[in-house]
């Protein structure tokens, strides 16, 4: 099942290999926030968790540009919210 995905506007080449989008196929559960303060969510939470939920590590992730860095973030704020995560087709 995919719970999120976003098309990123700049793909990340790394090791000779593009990634035009992440996929957010892994079930949000507690256990993917082990470690993460929620009452001071900053940056470098919101990167563990998001790689924690598509299966990226945290050397993709640090690639990110801003732009598809905040699609992102918002992907992972969604699943903390009472509302669905929008899916980007």
């Amino acid at each position: 099942m995919i719970y999120g995905k976003v098309l990123l506007t700049h793909p990340i080449e790394l090791g000779g290999v593009v990634i035009k989008e992440f996929i957010f196929d892994v079930e949000p559960k507690v256990k993917h926030l082990k470690g993460i303060k929620l009452d001071n969510l900053g940056t470098d939470a919101l990167i563990s968790v998001a790689g924690r939920l598509c299966n990226q590590t945290p050397v993709v992730i640090g690639e990110l540009s801003f732009v598809d860095a905040k699609k992102v973030a918002d992907i992972v704020l969604g699943f903390l919210d009472d509302s669905p995560p929008t899916i980007e087709q």
